[in-house]
Parts: structure tokens; sequence; C-alpha cells
């Protein structure tokens, strides 16, 4: 007792112990830390690693050894739960441990905003889990981790939540049963190309569910593309017929090396005109822009499209040049090494040898290759829904001629399969049942 003031009646005074939460904890616990109950040392911390033994194997109270035991009742508390820390010293981390700790759980390290993942949610519920139920508390277990108390119960209550009412837009059976069908009869589709695709069947879903629906069973895979090096294209036609792309690549035919030439138009990315040859000349282009002209039924006073290609030797001849003049085609290449300036034309390319050159050790005979080919394209025209064209083929939007109006309709056969997976659940006296989160 001596040493200690004591006061007229010989009771001992208490004295106030000093709480000094760490750096970072005063939103979570509140400036005497009354919301966590948690008390520690008036010495700075702010330097020191993150202690589990301090926080979870002594109930969160950290005293200094130079302050005394407060009078009872409180005196008592903290007596009672020293005793308790000792007996919970064998869960007691150490510094390095609760680091370690950390790091395991993928907690070092993190920038302010960054989620956490699926797994590191349910990793760190078990830990919680697993310390509570031999005597540690949740608040300090999650303040040592620095996980706020609230994130934490979001965290539980979503697990517990298994189920949740379905929405009256909720997609009916046959449909999801339709998006998975497709993607087992052609495993090479992406969602994307499902969504367009269904529509011929007049199931009308977003490329958003038909992801949600593969990837809730397996169905999806990962694709590491490089980015392109510009986000806006330098011409940005408003009608079919106003700029077109034309380029090559080459191809192997019965052992030897040919080209396939094709005329895009970049509103529709429709093609207009396309050629198999040996080699690339002035006149192969001039032939290839004559028929595109035709084909379009550009008349001899209509306005003639921009042709967008590259310097290549072949498109800036002299005999090309006066031609594309004569007939009121302007003439327009793209910059040396810069294969972004006929970028839709190029992109036009990736698709054509991923989805059928690359799909042959190479072509017989060219006959073969024609044919080939020219099936490819006219399923790419015709069907093959295109994402920049949300979801339409070439063809149609090409035909139509107004994107306006394209997103119009788009929007219009959403709404309608809405109302119609409604009515059909009126129609059978359905009430809300019961899926599982995230399936669809």
């Amino acid at each position: 007792m001596d040493g200690h003031p004591t006061d007229d009646d010989g009771r001992e005074a208490a004295q106030e112990v000093h709480s000094s939460p760490e750096v970072g904890d005063l939103a979570g616990m509140g400036i005497n830390g009354k919301r966590s109950g948690c008390f520690t040392s008036s010495r700075d911390s702010s330097h020191d690693p993150v202690s589990m033994e301090e926080t979870v194997g002594t109930g969160c109270r950290r005293v200094s050894q130079g302050d005394p035991v407060q009078a009872q009742p409180r005196g008592q508390r903290t007596s009672e739960r020293e005793s308790e820390a000792q007996g919970h010293g064998d869960i007691a981390l150490s510094g390095a441990d609760a680091l370690e700790k950390k790091d395991e759980l993928g907690l070092t390290g993190r920038r302010p905003g960054q989620s956490y993942s699926g797994e590191q949610r349910q990793r760190i519920l078990d830990t919680v889990q697993r310390l509570k139920s031999r005597g540690v508390s949740k608040t300090c277990v999650l303040q040592g981790l620095r996980i706020p108390r609230s994130t934490f119960y979001v965290w539980r209550s979503e697990k517990d939540r298994k189920t949740r009412p379905t929405a009256y837009n909720a997609l009916l059976e046959h449909e999801t049963q339709s998006i998975v069908s497709m993607k087992e009869h052609g495993a090479h589709l992406s969602h994307r190309h499902i969504g367009g695709l269904l529509r011929h069947q007049d199931v009308w879903v977003s490329s958003s569910t038909c992801y949600r629906v593969l990837k809730s069973r397996g169905l999806i895979w990962e694709w590491s593309l490089r980015e392109s090096p510009w986000k806006t294209a330098h011409y940005e036609p408003y009608e079919p017929n106003r700029i077109w792309g034309e380029d090559w690549t080459g191809i192997v035919i019965g052992g030897l090396r040919h080209y396939v030439l094709t005329i895009l138009d970049l509103f529709s990315r429709y093609i207009v005109a396309w050629g198999i040859f040996k080699t690339i000349t002035q006149r192969e282009v001039k032939n290839l822009v004559a028929l595109g002209v035709m084909s379009q039924g550009l008349e001899e006073h209509a306005p003639k499209p921009i042709l967008r290609t590259d310097p290549g030797s072949p498109n800036m001849a002299a005999d090309v040049r006066i031609f594309l003049r004569e007939i009121g085609v302007v003439f327009s290449p793209g910059r040396v090494s810069r294969p972004t300036d006929n970028a839709r034309q190029e992109r036009f390319y990736r698709t054509l040898k991923q989805e059928e050159v690359y799909c042959h050790d190479g072509y017989l005979s060219l006959e073969t290759a024609r044919s080939s080919i020219g099936q490819w394209i006219q399923y790419y025209n015709e069907v093959r829904p295109h994402q920049a064209l949300f979801g339409y083929p070439p063809a149609f939007v090409h035909r139509l001629g107004n994107k306006t109006q394209l997103l119009e309709e788009y929007r219009r056969n959403v709404e309608k399969a809405k109302q119609k997976r409604k009515q059909w659940r009126i129609l059978n006296n359905q009430k809300p049942t019961t899926f599982f989160t995230g399936n669809v």
C-alpha cells in the first residue's frame, strides 16, 4: 500500500487507467474504447507489430507495469481478466506469429478500399470462430487482424443467408437450360456469343446473365489478352458505307502461301468483299474495291466511302490512287508501323484465324479454302453475334443502318421477355421460389 495515495477513510484512491488505441483503431473503438471494451497502455504503439499476445491472449486489456490496480469493483474485474488471460496463455500469439497469421490471410500490405476474396473471408471467419471456441473475444481478434466488426458481421450474415426470394424477372428453367445446353454443344462459344445466338430461339438474356449461369456451373474460363493501345478510334462512322477498311493476311494452301484480302465496313463490321490470291498487287486491290462498290449498289453519283488501308506498296501504288480518285473513293492510308490505325480490320483477322484458319493444318486446294472460308464469312456476316453491335450480327446492323434504332429494339425485346416471364408465373400461380445466391 506504500506509495499509493489514500482518502480520509483510509481507502486506496483508484487511479485512472489510460487507454491508447493504436493508430487506425479509433474509428472502430471510439475515443475511450467503450465500443469494444478493449484498453491498451499509454505508450505509443504505432510502430509496434500487431501483437495477438497483447490483444487476444490478454482479453484486449494491456496495462503498463508501473500503473497501479484500481480499487474494487473495477480492480476486481481487472484481476479477473488477468487471471483469465493466464488461463488462455497457451493460445496467445507473439507479434511475429500475428504478422505471419495476417500474411497467411492476405491482410498485409492491403490498399485502401481493396476488397476481400471469398476464400479470404471464409478463412477469416474460420479463424475467428476457432479462437472464439477457445474463449477469445471476437472483438479482440478482429482488432488484432485490423478488420472492422461491421465488416465481419456482414460476412457472417451473408454466409448464413443462403437463399433469397426470386424476383419476377428471374430466368425460367427452360431459359437456364438453353444457356447451359448451348455451351455444352459449343464449348468454343463465349457467354457473349451465347447471349446473341439464343435470340434466334426467342430467348432474350443478357451476356452478364449468361456469364453468371455458366460460372455457377464451372463453364467459364479466363482469357488474357493484351489491352488495345488506343481506346477510341480516329474515325467513327454514323451509317454504313461511310468508311471501309482494307487489308490482307496470309494462309497456307497446299503448302504454299496465299493471302485473304477483305474489305470491312467499319460501321457494321460487315464484310463487303473478299478474295483469296496467290499474291497481292495493285491489280487485286483495284478489283476488290470495284467489287465492293458494285455489291453495295453505290451508283456513279452516290457518295463513296473513305478507304482506310495500311501503307503497303500495293495500296500506295500510283495506279490505285488514280483508280480511287476516278470512282470517287477517298484514300486514307495509315501510318507506318501503326496497325491500330486500321484496328477493326486487324481485329477481324484475329477472329478469322482463331475460329477458321487455325482450325486447319492447311487447306488442300484453293477451291477447298474458298469454300471453307466463304462459309465462315457467311456465318460471320449473317449469324455470329458481335460484342460491339450489342450482340447482333453485322449483316443485320448493316441493313438497319441506325444504331440508335438497334439499341431501342434490343431494349424493347428485353422488356418483352421480362413481361413474358411475369405473365407465365401469374398464369401458373407460381409463388416466388428460392434459389442459391449468385445463381442467376
